[in-house]
């Protein structure tokens, strides 16, 4: 106990410089967490732009395929526009040749028409020569040469046409040749627009792979520019707390450097009160063995009382058990008897309805005689009107006709009452069948409410003999608590 050294003044010029250094080393760090807030602040406008740059990337691209949709179609229009012109200039070229065909028919009609012109004016000198004979065969011939005539100016108007028709031709044939050489034009433009989208697309798509990888990087740099945040602000908490740390150890050494010459003193007070202790503690053993003679005397004592109060407790438990068990039989016997109540309600309920459902059968079979009386009743009047209609027939015979129409009618309405009486017969039958049912089951029920009234007396008696035994318990119950409160 002869104790420390205080720290020498050495140890507290370099607390002094650690606390400083502490200090500038958490405004720097203070400085660090603003730096990374912008950077992080700057990382999070950066994706912004980048997701708008996204954007943008992937509008073009769309607008760009559909461009190229559209000029596929056109590359595919043009084809068949090519195509139908090229078959337009095979008709066209096709008609020339039947025009060309038609100008040979004409040539024909031409050649046709001057030999029956000279024909005619062969007929016309044979017919002068022939005088007054052949005037009418002059006539003829004249009519001839009129038609050759007309036949021939035809000719020549068709031969105008069909040459305006062939100039017609060989112009469309070139205006279609050049429409088929613009329409090669436009599909060749319209294949190096083709492969120019197709170009655009593949940069727009390098664009939007390079802007998504971007994007990927600057979420990946936010992420870590978030982390080095944290970082930092978990760094300057630390050197603020290292700071204050360095504080509190400075002033706890100056603290300790007042406090040496107290301790130095309690050490010497510590000695001397260590003394007075062990011969304290010398007197204390002694004192101990008296005191263990004595526990152990006690300890026996307190062994047999333990046996003693597990045993009160296991009977306690055993009482509770039987208790609890003895409620539980008294729940259930009541449930039973709700039960039987219940029951025996229904059975009432179902007894009322069977007197009920008699009763109504009772009223269904008064009017099911009623029914038949009065039918009776009709046929018998049905009888006397065949009787009368039979003799009403004897007088007139137009009367017999439909008297016997009626007694046709009257037969099917006696068959279809027949039918209906046997109906009725049989549901009485059926009526009947029930009401013995119903007897048997009222039985039956008189029955079970016997069997049920002898087990209520079982269980009044049963419940008789628990309540004897309940009344047993508790003088039990209550002789054991007075020895227990005795003991």
């Amino acid at each position: 106990f002869e104790t420390t050294v205080p720290p020498p003044r050495a140890a507290w010029a370099t607390l002094s410089a650690v606390a400083k250094s502490a200090e500038h080393i958490a405004n720097l760090s203070a400085s660090t967490v603003n730096a990374t807030g912008e950077l992080n602040a700057s990382a999070d406008r950066v994706g912004t732009l980048m997701d708008t740059a996204k954007a943008t990337a992937e509008s073009v691209a769309q607008a760009a395929r559909g461009g190229g949709t559209v000029v596929s179609k056109s590359i595919a229009g043009l084809s068949g526009i090519r195509s139908t012109m090229g078959e337009s200039a095979s008709v066209i070229r096709e008609m020339s040749k039947r025009a060309e065909e038609i100008g040979d028919f004409v040539q024909t009609i031409n050649m046709i028409a001057d030999r029956t012109n000279l024909l005619s004016l062969n007929a016309s000198i044979e017919a002068a020569r022939a005088g007054e004979h052949g005037r009418g065969f002059a006539v003829v011939a004249e009519e001839i040469r009129a038609l050759s005539d007309r036949a021939a100016a035809a000719s020549a108007d068709i031969s105008k046409v069909i040459k305006g028709l062939q100039a017609s031709a060989r112009e469309a044939i070139t205006t279609v040749n050049d429409g088929i050489k613009v329409a090669e034009e436009g599909s060749r433009l319209g294949a190096e627009a083709e492969r120019a989208l197709t170009t655009i697309l593949q940069g727009v798509d390098l664009v939007t792979d390079t802007v998504k990888n971007i994007s990927v990087a600057n979420g990946a740099q936010a992420l870590a520019v978030r982390t080095v945040s944290d970082a930092a602000k978990k760094v300057a908490e630390e050197t603020r707390v290292v700071a204050r740390a360095a504080s509190e150890q400075l002033a706890a050494s100056q603290t300790l450097e007042l406090s040496a010459s107290e301790l130095r003193m309690m050490a010497r007070q510590t000695k001397e009160a260590t003394s007075e202790q062990a011969r304290a503690l010398r007197d204390v053993v002694r004192n101990h063995a008296e005191l263990s003679a004595s526990a152990n005397s006690v300890l026996r004592s307190a062994t047999e009382q333990a046996t003693a109060t597990t045993q009160l407790a296991k009977t306690s438990v055993q009482m509770r058990s039987i208790t609890m068990q003895t409620s539980g039989a008294m729940l259930e016997q009541m449930r039973a008897l709700n039960e039987l109540a219940a029951s025996s309600q229904e059975i009432l309920q179902a007894t009322q309805r069977t007197s009920l459902g008699l009763a109504e059968q009772a009223q269904g079979a008064a009017e099911v005689v009623r029914a038949m009386e009065d039918v009776r009743k009709e046929s018998i009047q049905t009888a006397r009107a065949v009787a009368e209609q039979a003799r009403a027939g004897a007088e007139i015979e137009t009367a017999v006709r439909e008297v016997s129409q009626l007694s046709f009618a009257v037969k099917r309405a006696t068959e279809e009452q027949a039918k209906a009486c046997a109906e009725l017969s049989k549901h009485a039958e059926e009526s009947r069948q029930i009401g013995r049912q119903n007897a048997r089951a009222l039985s039956e029920q008189s029955e079970v409410t016997v069997l049920l009234a002898a087990s209520i007396v079982k269980q009044s008696s049963g419940m008789k003999q628990i309540t004897r035994a309940l009344a047993e318990q508790g003088a039990a119950a209550a002789e054991i608590v007075t020895a227990t409160s005795d003991i």
